[in-house]
């Protein structure tokens, strides 16, 4: 899954021209390649857990942590939290 144009480099909360309401802090991109690194661990946990899913729900409860923890990874990095926006 490539989701680099559902954010584009310039679309940052604050960025110059951003007129809508987004949670993406500037970081995200002037801290490469951290972000990208962020998104290989999702992509990699989301791997290991389809690789189980069809193995019954211990498979999936197994692997499912591992996917929590990258997206809030990537959230605390990389997001503005909803109370400060």
């Amino acid at each position: 899954m490539k989701n680099g144009a559902m954010w584009p480099k310039g679309s940052a909360n604050g960025e110059p021209g951003v007129t809508a309401k987004t949670a993406a802090k500037v970081e995200a991109w002037t801290t490469y390649p951290k972000s990208r690194e962020k998104g290989d661990a999702l992509r990699e946990a989301a791997g290991k857990m389809a690789a189980v899913a069809g193995t019954g729900l211990d498979g999936v409860r197994g692997a499912i942590g591992a996917v929590g923890k990258a997206c809030k990874s990537c959230h605390e990095a990389f997001r503005i939290p909803k109370d400060q926006m």
